[in-house]
């Protein structure tokens, strides 16, 4: 399973050996480690893999990028988003805006007083700060997006970092940059 929730790392599964003029380039059992690098509020996650571990232990510098097996973005269930805490803020805040216009106020048909310029300020300046309190859950929200365990993806190598290019780069021109997998 991959989730926003913790800060785990990301493994995928190779299922099948990839070859290339009869030579195995990745070996089915290699496991693409990344992690996830965005997730936005509609569910959509971004994943990076940095390493490929083969079955036998060596580890190969990689960039890579997890997508559905359409090559699309990865969309997950999301949840955690605050709509509580958003309804509480916005009930309070319309709450302490009407108190603030009503409360003291005794002449409808008179002048203007001073208490009531006072008041108006007031009730602008907890709406104002109300609206605040919310871009700022906005902004600072993080949403739980979670894929689950056995998603068929592809691992898509965007290119070779080490001192195997030549093995991850013909993977690249062999298989179009594709490979089959699955998250664990």
């Amino acid at each position: 399973m991959v989730t926003t929730a913790v800060d785990e790392p990301v493994i995928a599964i190779i299922e099948y050996s990839y070859e290339r003029e009869g030579q195995i380039i990745v070996p089915a059992g290699s496991k693409a480690v990344g992690s996830v690098h965005q997730a936005d509020r509609s569910g959509y996650l971004q994943i990076h893999f940095n390493h490929l571990e083969t079955p036998d232990g060596t580890s190969t510098a990689i960039d890579a990028l997890a997508t559905d097996t359409n090559l699309g973005p990865l969309r997950g269930k999301v949840t955690g988003m605050g709509r509580g805490k958003n309804f509480a803020v916005r009930a309070a805040t319309g709450i302490g805006q009407m108190s603030a216009m009503l409360v003291g106020q005794n002449n409808l048909n008179g002048a203007i007083s001073e208490a009531d310029l006072m008041r108006m300020q007031l009730a602008e300046n907890v709406g104002r700060a109300g609206d605040e309190e919310i871009d700022r859950m906005m902004l600072m929200e993080h949403p739980i997006v979670t894929l689950p365990a056995g998603l068929p993806i592809y691992v898509v190598f965007e290119k070779a970092q080490s001192n195997l290019t030549e093995r991850t780069s013909g993977l690249q021109r062999s298989f179009g940059s594709n490979a089959f997998a699955s998250s664990r």
